[in-house]
């Protein structure tokens, strides 16, 4: 169906345009505060007495203004339906929030549990990095190369060439510098290495007598090939564990991970085989520390349905858990002090697989397919809930926010923080939902957003595309990476 003021498409069963306001129909759900809480009502319709009624409803229904005491003590979860958050998000103004979210990489410089959870690099096929430099300036990317010459802390490389199993070189005739932090030493001619490293963009290099004219790369890590096919670790273990007592503690001691630390042994097998994981022992707890792409630290003592992960919070010493079952489908988030006492928390239904973002005083989370702005203080709402639709990522932008959809239409979407449309942009397929392995990875660089995604089709994986969306909402290239 066509929304009839705005003529954006919407599903047929729509109620209401998420773009415009405009409601549909006679029929609106509201769901109680509090959990578990929920009822049906119905608009009185009253043709004779419209005015009358209208007047009647708003007085009955009128939801109180940002800046009025909670009704809902910190602990519960307030839920909406799709028209009454609508309403909701009315009332009441953003908040004043000008930090970029821990997951836009911001923190990183200053906080190496940021560091660990900055973690998502993409593939990038030589020519499409060469031909756009300016896009991709600034972009975490992950290379195979063969190291040709060393030369200080600058390593020459052939990129995307590789020594398999089977020794056989796979040669590609495309050159990279691997710039280091500190002289090489562990790496020398003939070594096939994963890279993982910012582009820097195009410099000249005198080699040999000639010059060249090839891309740059920033290294923020380096691991053998034929190790990286079983584990492909990130960080190292001194990474591992700084990160582990910037959250923890500095008595935090940290190990490599074996069955036993786990209180469910399937989740034990699942975790550790084919990955690279360590134990952080802290206050009689353990947590598992995931040192590969797309980082996470796991409660050990979580046991299926139930898992548990933790999130340094901004800005503080305090802990954010987030808590999925599988079988009830809830989600809970929790604030912790230093001294593990639980300063709140909250609880979702239908909603295990919520997205967030945050800062030192906001989280903004889309669960059950509604926008909470949560003061991180206190686990309050700052607004009323609103409607967005079902998500797979959430970036905290400047002023705005990055909202990335698993289905292709209106994938990708920009709001403002109430969760207004800003704009929306298409992308070419379907992506994996957050219970999917392959979650999309979004990075905010100077020309845009760089999102890289397990592209759907009828179920089926159509390889990893690679999508640059301009700061204004445009696709400047959507492609299939190697």
């Amino acid at each position: 169906m066509l929304c009839r003021n705005c003529k954006k498409e919407l599903p047929d069963e729509s109620q209401f345009c998420p773009y415009c306001m405009t409601k549909f129909g006679e029929e609106q759900r509201i769901e109680a505060s509090g959990f578990n809480s929920k009822k049906s009502v119905k608009k009185p319709v009253a043709i004779i007495a419209a005015v009358v009624c209208a007047a009647l409803i708003i007085a009955a229904v009128a939801v109180p203004q940002i800046g009025k005491a909670d009704p809902n003590p910190a602990g519960t979860d307030t839920h909406t339906s799709r028209q009454s958050a609508e309403t909701s998000a009315q009332h009441g103004s953003a908040p004043i929030d000008k930090s970029l979210g821990f997951f836009s990489g911001a923190y990183t410089a200053d906080s190496p549990a940021a560091k660990f959870f900055d973690s998502t690099f993409v593939s990038v096929a030589y020519r499409t990095l060469t031909v756009n430099e300016k896009v991709y300036f600034g972009a975490k990317i992950k290379l195979d190369c063969v190291v040709l010459k060393t030369d200080g802390k600058t390593a020459f490389v052939e990129y995307g060439a590789n020594k398999g199993f089977d020794e056989i070189y796979n040669s590609t005739g495309d050159y990279a510098a691997l710039v280091f932090s500190q002289p090489i030493t562990d790496y020398s001619y003939g070594d096939s290495i994963i890279c993982f490293g910012v582009f820097k963009g195009i410099d000249s290099y005198n080699i040999g007598g000639k010059s060249y004219d090839i891309p740059t790369i920033e290294v923020l890590g380096c691991t053998d090939f034929v190790y990286s096919s079983v584990l492909n670790p990130v960080f190292t273990k001194s990474e591992v564990t700084a990160a582990a007592k910037g959250i923890f503690g500095k008595n935090t001691v940290v190990r490599e991970s074996v069955e036993s630390d786990f209180a469910d042994s399937s989740i034990a097998d699942i975790l550790i085989d084919g990955g690279l994981f360590y134990t952080a022992e802290t206050k009689g707890s353990k947590y598992c520390l995931y040192a590969g792409e797309d980082s996470f630290i796991f409660d050990c003592a979580s046991a299926y349905p139930i898992e548990r992960y933790i999130l340094p919070a901004v800005g503080s010493q305090n802990v954010f858990t987030y808590t999925t079952n599988q079988s009830s489908r809830a989600y809970t988030l929790e604030c912790f002090d230093q001294n593990s006492e639980k300063l709140w928390q909250r609880e979702f239904e239908n909603a295990y697989n919520a997205v967030a973002d945050y800062t030192s005083d906001y989280i903004y989370l889309v669960a059950d397919a509604n926008l909470y702005v949560i003061d991180a203080a206190t686990g309050k709402d700052a607004l009323m809930p609103r409607y967005v639709g079902n998500k797979c990522r959430v970036v905290k932008l400047e002023d705005s926010l990055l909202l990335i959809s698993p289905s292709r239409s209106d994938s990708v979407m920009r709001t403002d923080l109430e969760g207004n449309v800003i704009w929306t942009t298409d992308l070419a397929y379907d992506m994996p939902n957050t219970d999917s392995d392959v979650p999309p990875y979004v990075q905010v660089l100077d020309s845009g957003y760089l999102i890289s995604y397990d592209a759907q089709e009828n179920g089926y994986s159509a390889g990893i595309y690679t999508a640059l969306i301009t700061h204004e909402g445009k696709i400047e290239f959507e492609k299939l990476e190697p």
